[in-house]
This record gives structure tokens, sequence and C-alpha cells, in this order.
């Protein structure tokens, strides 16, 4: 039974019908009792936490991307999660918990207004053992200036791994070359995205995937 300490309009402690009150640093709150859930492991939940499952694993090594990405998004939550639920509903495919898989063409590290490039491309360079990305500088084209930060992903899928770049590169360059990590092995496969940000990042472009590159 709850117990009223302070009035009909005070909080309360215990359990009352269907709520339990108690408090927490001096603040009084009420909370729900838990569903009696029957069969807490049906198909539709077994679906649904593999793809929650999948789309944590893909997101956790994007994180320092994300931050900035979707960053407008985190109204009352962290950007991680805010791309979490996004990418959950865009991006998961499959009908069973078994074959639940990421369409990478729709993945996104970044969502915004600000304006994309067209032509990008990025593959990798045997000679130079370098990933290297290139694109046309739109600048003027909307919001797009040569001054707004390029931010590059490659995201190693053998590996779970991400190689990025999130500052130093501009819309002007048109390009750079990114060194591959050493312990990156040839044959894994990779998937490259690009954004871009103003300079202050406070406006972001969506990410845009170009493609999937081997090592090697």
């Amino acid at each position: 039974m709850g117990v009223i300490k302070q009035g009909i309009l005070g909080g309360f402690k215990g359990k009352t019908g269907t709520v339990v009150g108690s408090t927490w640093r001096g603040i009084s709150y009420m909370r729900g009792l838990p569903i009696n859930i029957h069969n807490p492991n049906t198909e539709a939940q077994q679906l649904q936490r593999a793809k929650f499952g999948l789309v944590m694993k893909t997101l956790r090594p994007m994180t320092p991307l994300i931050n900035i990405g979707f960053r407008k998004y985190a109204v009352q939550m962290t950007c991680r999660n805010a791309a979490l639920r996004h990418n959950i509903r865009a991006c998961i495919t499959g009908t069973t918990a078994e074959n639940v898989c990421v369409n990478w063409e729709l993945l996104s590290f970044s969502l915004g207004t600000l304006t994309n490039v067209d032509d990008a491309r990025a593959v990798y360079d045997e000679a130079t053992d370098s990933f290297h990305f290139s694109w046309t500088n739109n600048a003027g084209k909307a919001e797009a200036r040569n001054n707004d930060n390029a931010l590059l992903l490659m995201y190693n899928v053998t590996q779970q791994d991400t190689l990025y770049v999130s500052e130093g590169v501009h819309r002007e360059d048109g390009g750079i070359p990114v060194a591959r990590p050493r312990h990156w092995k040839n044959g894994d496969q990779c998937q490259a995205y690009i954004a871009f940000t103003s300079p202050d990042y406070d406006t972001v472009s969506n990410s845009r995937w170009l493609g999937e590159v081997i090592v090697g």
C-alpha cells in the first residue's frame, strides 16, 4: 500500500494500484508496474533484438563522425542513439533474426541540409597502399562553400573497424589519399562514405555511400 506523507498533493511511497511511488535525491516520482509479458521471446521480439544488435555493432566504430553528423537530432538522447533509431528504420533488411543484414547504400552517419557532392568516388590504390577519395568541387551550389570540411569514412566490414577524416580536408581540395591501417588485410571488404560540414560544424550534409572497396 502506498503512503502519502504530505496530503493529496504530496509525493507518495509504495505501490498504489498499477503505479509505484518513490523519491530520488529529494524528488518524488512515479513509475508504472512492469507489464507481465507471457512470452518475451516471440519471433517479432527476436527480430527487433537482432536489428538493434546489428546496428549497434555497426555504428560503434563510427561514433566520432556520428557525434558530428547527428548532433541536430540528439534531442533528449545521445547522437549515437539518434543514429541508431534512424538506421534501424532505414538500412536494416531481413524478416527473421537469422537473416537481418545492413543495406550499406542506405546507412547514414550524417543527416542534414548542407549540399553534398554529386560525383565522389573512393578506390584502393595498391601503388601507395592507400584509399583515395576524390570529388568535384561544387562550391557555390546552394549552401556549398570552398571551406566546408569533408567527412570521409571507410568502414571495414570484415574487421568492424573504421578509417575516417573529420578535419583538415575541404570541399575545394577535391580529394585526398588516406593510408591503409597496417592491420587491415588484403581482401578486407570495405564500404566508403562522404559528407560535408560547415567550418563551424553547425550544418552538415546527408552522408553518401560511395560503394564497396576491397583492400588489395
